[in-house]
């Protein structure tokens, strides 16, 4: 009898990890929003909000091509939030050219209850214009370990700094 419970006992647990890892298909893309996150530095930088206006399917897969114009003063920051699901080992890779600095980059998992696997959450850069002039913010969504085909989503942000 306790051979009986044993067995069912571990059906349920394989039953209960299995419906957990039901998350984003590794081909479909990331969201691309804005918002606050509980980050620990206080800034009172732009938020900027990226809507789905700007969000285009490119060719016949799910990959996102999504860019954006904004302008700041130089010296000030803007606050960027893309979400992301490292779990799946997909993450943002995200570089600036010389005339902006990241100064902070952070990934906030999103609250779940602690036995729910496979949850993502929102990764947050806090960018400052250091130079006058075009620059640019452009993230790549993909895993670190597979190499670029160019069908990777991608957040551009073009920024004009005056």
């Amino acid at each position: 009898m306790d051979y009986r419970r044993l067995v069912l006992g571990m059906v349920v647990l394989v039953a209960v990890l299995l419906a957990g890892c039901t998350g984003q298909n590794s081909k479909e893309s990331p969201d691309i929003i804005s918002g606050t996150a509980d980050v620990s530095e206080k800034d009172s930088g732009k938020t900027v909000v990226s809507d789905s206006a700007n969000v285009e399917k490119s060719g016949s897969d799910d990959t996102l091509q999504t860019s954006s114009q904004e302008t700041m003063s130089l010296n000030d920051t803007i606050n960027i939030y893309l979400k992301e699901n490292p779990t799946t080992g997909f993450q943002w890779n995200a570089t600036v050219t010389p005339g902006l600095r990241i100064e902070n980059d952070t990934y906030v998992p999103d609250p779940v209850k602690p036995d729910v696997a496979g949850s993502g959450g929102m990764h947050y850069w806090l960018v400052r214009g250091i130079a006058k002039g075009n620059q640019t913010f452009d993230a790549v969504y993909m895993r670190s370990w597979e190499p670029v085909t160019g069908n990777e989503s991608r957040y551009t942000m073009n920024i004009l700094v005056v």
